[in-house]
C-alpha cells in the first residue's frame, strides 16, 4: 500500500492518478474510490487528467456502490436511509418505557432522524454494542442514563435489522468481512478526495491492500505548512497504522519540498521484510 501526503487536495489526486497514468499501459483494471457526492464529476476528472478520449479499463466508484457490486447479492436486503429512520423510530415506540434519559424527547417529532444521525455515527466510529455497554458501567452518573439509553436502542436496532435487512452500515461491514478471506483481486485500486476515513472503511482498505495488485490513497496534510491544524496527519496516520497491522509496510519520504511548496510528501509502502519479533520496522529514507 502507498499513502501520498501532499499540502493540497489537487496535488495529492494529480500524484495519485500519476500512478495510475503510468500503470494504465500495462493494461489490468484500475478502480478510483471516491466519495459518493463526487463519484459524477470525478468520473469526468479522471479522463481528463488521464489525456484520453475513453478508457475501457478504468472505473470510479463509492465504498457504499463498491460494496453493493461485490458483496450485493451476499447479504440481505438493503434499506434506504429513510427506511432505516423508519425502522429505528418503530424501534424507539416500542422501548420508549424502557428509555431512563430519552423517554420525553423520543416522542418529539424528528427524534428518530437525529438519533439515526448519531447512530451512524457511532458504527462508523467502530464502537460495538458491548463496547457501549462496558463505557456505561464507567461513565460518570450525569451521563450514564444518556449512554445507557443509547446502548438500548442501539443493540434492540441491530435486532431489528435481524436476517432480514441490512442498511449501509452493515453493507460496509459485510464487505469488509468479505475481504479479509476472498483471493486476490486482479485490479489496482486508488483513493482520493478523502479527508477521513470510517471504521468500516478503514477494514475495506486493510482488506484491498491485502488482496489487489496494489493499493494507493492520496490525502491532505498540513504538516510544516500554516494549515496544519484543518489538515493534521492524523487520519493518514491512522489508515498507516490500521493496515500495519494486517500488512507489512514500509515507509519512505519522496519528493522535494521545494517543489511542493513546502508541502510534506511521504509514502508508506508494502515490504516484504520484517524487523524484530517479525514486525516490519517503519523506516524513513
Amino acid at each position: 500500500m502507498k499513502i501520498i501526503l501532499s499540502n493540497t487536495a489537487h496535488d495529492a489526486y494529480h500524484r495519485v492518478l500519476g500512478e495510475l497514468k503510468k500503470r494504465l499501459p500495462e493494461g489490468g483494471e484500475h478502480i478510483v474510490i471516491v466519495p459518493d457526492r463526487f463519484t459524477a464529476s470525478s468520473e469526468r476528472g479522471v479522463i481528463e487528467t488521464l489525456g484520453v478520449e475513453a478508457v475501457f479499463n478504468v472505473s470510479v466508484t463509492s465504498f457504499t456502490r463498491l460494496a453493493e457490486k461485490t458483496v450485493g447479492r451476499r447479504i440481505k436486503k438493503c434499506l434506504t436511509p429513510q427506511g432505516s429512520v423508519m425502522q429505528l423510530a418503530k424501534v424507539i415506540e416500542l422501548n420508549r418505557d424502557r428509555l431512563s434519559f430519552y423517554g420525553k424527547a423520543a416522542g418529539a417529532s424528528g427524534f428518530a432522524e437525529e438519533f439515526y444521525a448519531a447512530l451512524t455515527s457511532v458504527r462508523n466510529s467502530g464502537i460495538s454494542v458491548s463496547a457501549l455497554r462496558e463505557t456505561v458501567a464507567r461513565a460518570p452518573e450525569a451521563v450514564k442514563g444518556k449512554l445507557s439509553d443509547i446502548a438500548l436502542i442501539y443493540e434492540q436496532y441491530l435486532a431489528a435489522l435481524g436476517d432480514r435487512r441490512s442498511d449501509s452500515s452493515t453493507r460496509l461491514e459485510a464487505f469488509g468481512e468479505f475481504l479479509k478471506d476472498c483471493p486476490p483481486i486482479p485490479a489496482h485500486y486508488y483513493v482520493v478526495d478523502f479527508y477521513d476515513f470510517k471504521s468500516p472503511e478503514l477494514d475495506v482498505l486493510s482488506g484491498i491492500a491485502r488482496a489487489a495488485l496494489s493499493l494507493t490513497v492520496g490525502m491532505v496534510s498540513g504538516e510544516g505548512n500554516p494549515n496544519r491544524r484543518i489538515y493534521s496527519d492524523g487520519a493518514a496516520n491512522r489508515l498507516a497504522l490500521f493496515v500495519h497491522q494486517h500488512q507489512s509496510l514500509h515507509l519512505r519520504t519522496e519528493g522535494n519540498s521545494g517543489n511542493l511548496v513546502g508541502a510534506s510528501l511521504r509514502v508508506f509502502q508494502r515490504n516484504s521484510c520484517g524487523g524484530a519479533h517479525g514486525v516490519p520496522p517503519f523506516v524513513r529514507l
